[in-house]
């Protein structure tokens, strides 16, 4: 309102698996850490295909589950498995069955970079190395205040358990998942719908 855009802007609540907009109605669409909280990544992409015009692009950054990935190493299964369960999302999409549901909608992978590769400063898990936070959490020291401070009663019982399974394994197993380079946090895809 304060820019003068009302005209121009709506926001609009609804499901982007079926979203209440007329065919071919988008030139652009955009999502950003949207799709791994699909449920169908399918009918989620199929619906970003379904409303762009033709020529018109949709553009997608994601947190996925790179192509490196190996499910039969037990090590990388728990990380990526561990992420989902104790930060409840879904499960992780891998980076090729977004580019197959693409695909199959009628889109044409105009664009892939992870926008955090190169040096390990850059890494989209950098944020949690930079600042002392990995290392942190992965104190045993800091554990054993926890469970003093429980045992003692200034924490709530079971306080421990929670610290462990939803703080520190989500932030210790996205930096050792990204550190071995089975999960990325920062790739953006462009895809275009084809002109009639």
């Amino acid at each position: 309102r304060k820019a003068g855009l009302e005209k121009r802007c709506a926001m609009v609540q609804g499901n982007y698996h079926s979203m209440p907009f007329e065919d071919a109605s988008f030139d652009k669409v955009f999502g950003v850490y949207t799709l791994k909280y699909s449920a169908d990544v399918e009918a989620a992409i199929s619906e970003m295909a379904r409303v762009l015009k033709p020529g018109g692009r949709f553009v997608s950054y994601e947190i996925l589950v790179s192509d490196s990935y190996d499910a039969e190493d037990k090590r990388q299964r728990y990380l990526v498995d561990n992420i989902s369960h104790s930060t409840c999302m879904p499960p992780l999409w891998p980076a090729q069955a977004l580019r197959d549901a693409a695909q199959r909608a009628g889109l044409t992978l105009k664009e892939e970079k992870d926008l955090c590769a190169g040096p390990k400063e850059g890494a989209w898990y950098s944020c949690f190395e930079r600042t002392g936070i990995h290392a942190l959490l992965s104190s045993s020291a800091l554990m054993r205040v926890i469970e003093l401070a429980e045992r003692l009663r200034i924490l709530p019982k079971s306080f421990a358990d929670f610290f462990d399974y939803c703080i520190v394994h989500p932030t210790t197993d996205f930096v050792n998942a990204g550190r071995m380079g089975i999960i990325t946090g920062s790739v953006m895809m462009v895809w275009e719908k084809p002109e009639a």
